[in-house]
């Protein structure tokens, strides 16, 4: 199986994450430094697999 459609289901599943991050957020279910300790895990995530998708383009 090629590995940029798996890159590309992880990026899906990042933004899924994302999205319910900032739900939990607005719902005041976690503190600011939580979710923004969280935030920055799927950034760094989000980074990695763009890196690895553009690597794949060339």
């Amino acid at each position: 199986m090629p590995i940029a459609p798996i890159l590309m289901a992880q990026l899906e599943i990042s933004k899924f994450r994302r999205e319910l991050l900032i739900k939990l957020h607005k719902d005041s279910r976690y503190n600011y430094q939580s979710i923004r300790k969280l935030e920055q895990q799927l950034d760094r995530d989000d980074l990695m697999l763009n890196h690895v998708l553009k690597r794949e383009d060339e």
